[in-house]
């Protein structure tokens, strides 16, 4: 995860104590690992609860989408992250739900949504990927140590697969969608 990411998703954490927040995680994938670059807010119409948030659609889609025009395409949606005020940073029923509605809508092109859960002050997380059976796996991940997403490119900073299971699979290519993306985050 870039500086900037990290540094964005602290602030909004810090803006909202003791309530959930989260968004959208932008990035990229190389072989079969994916660096976030950047990251969104709930958006203006987002719902932040202290059990839950609502992640306006519109919002992240337009967020997204400039990102992956301004990229030339290298970038793009990779899944969403969101704290657990109460401090258990476990993958939940909920989250895994919302990864799947994002499957089911195309939202991302890889085959897995990655999910990414803070604790109540942005210093600590945890990495989910969370494929098309519901099966939540814990992946690691590094927080902050890249620059910006230019230099960030050849550098992959998180594995998206074990020994057993690889990226991309033939049977389950996607396609981003443009429609709206809508979610709920419950912790």
């Amino acid at each position: 995860m870039t500086i900037r990411a990290l540094d964005f998703i602290r602030t909004e954490i810090r803006s909202c104590v003791g309530i959930e927040t989260g968004g959208a995680l932008v990035g990229y994938v190389s072989g079969t690992c994916a660096v976030v670059t950047h990251a969104s807010d709930p958006g203006p119409a987002g719902v932040r609860r202290p059990a839950f948030v609502t992640i306006e659609g519109r919002h992240t889609t337009q967020f997204c989408w400039q990102l992956q025009e301004a990229s030339g395409g290298r970038l793009f949606y990779l899944g969403d992250w969101h704290v657990h005020p109460g401090g258990s940073l476990v993958c939940s029923g909920a989250d895994v739900r919302a990864a799947l509605r994002q499957l089911e809508v195309n939202a991302t092109p890889l085959p897995v949504f990655i999910s990414v859960i803070f604790d109540r002050y942005g210093i600590t997380a945890r990495a989910f990927r969370i494929g098309w059976k519901g099966n939540a796996t814990e992946i690691p991940i590094t927080l902050g140590g890249l620059p910006s997403w230019r230099e960030a490119l050849c550098i992959p900073r998180f594995a998206l697969h074990d020994n057993a299971c690889h990226l991309f699979s033939q049977s389950h290519q996607t396609s981003r969608s443009s429609g709206e993306i809508e979610k709920k985050w419950r912790s």
